[in-house]
């Protein structure tokens, strides 16, 4: 914790330095990453289907060039995490049909609902799991035949400890959450494959 407590105070220091959030303000009216992202927003249809899991990472949306550093820590983490909850590349699959969409990974299954706004690329993620009903915003994008589903990592970090409040004290949750304390814009990245 107190490693973990230092490295944010370093990010903080340095996002105030490179560009925090009042800079960042002024350079989005002209290079706006989530216009670029609600102008590339692929159409209903092309989401629609049956997607095979590929890869998982985190990614940063914002012009704050300490974000990349963060970020690098980050993506080994995810990656354990998954590990070891089995799921690799080709073992889940997730089926969007008109805002419904099914997870499944071997003889499990997630039902859930969304609403997409294409004209933002926004997407909201709804499920009752373990009887407790959470929500996550996010966005989705396709190029090269890959879906890239982008949810909130802040939000996905509070529904998995609301769902799961054993995770509250989990050192991957308490890491992650120390390193994005005061950095907004970073979405866990699900990358699928029809």
């Amino acid at each position: 914790p107190d490693s973990a407590s230092a490295q944010f105070d370093l990010s903080k220091v340095l996002g105030g330095l490179f560009g925090g959030s009042s800079k960042s303000t002024t350079t989005t009216t002209t290079s706006d990453p989530y216009k670029k992202l609600a102008d590339a927003a692929p159409a209903v249809s092309t989401i629609n289907g049956t997607w095979i899991y590929s890869s998982a990472s985190f990614a940063y949306v914002g012009s704050n060039p300490l974000a990349d550093v963060v970020i690098a820590q980050l993506d080994p983490i995810i990656l354990d995490v998954l590990s070891q909850m089995g799921v690799s590349s080709g073992s889940a699959t997730l089926k969007l049909d008109n805002g419904k969409a099914i997870v499944s990974q071997g003889d499990s299954a997630l039902g859930c609902k969304y609403s997409y706004d294409r004209s933002k690329a926004r997407v909201v993620v709804s499920a009752v799991i373990e009887q407790k009903s959470v929500s996550v915003t996010g966005y989705v994008k396709y190029a090269s035949s890959t879906l890239s589903v982008m949810l909130d990592v802040k939000e996905v970090i509070k529904a998995v400890k609301t769902i799961y409040p054993d995770y509250k004290n989990d050192q991957n949750v308490v890491l992650i959450e120390t390193l994005l304390k005061d950095m907004g814009d970073v979405y866990l990245v699900g990358k699928f494959k029809k």
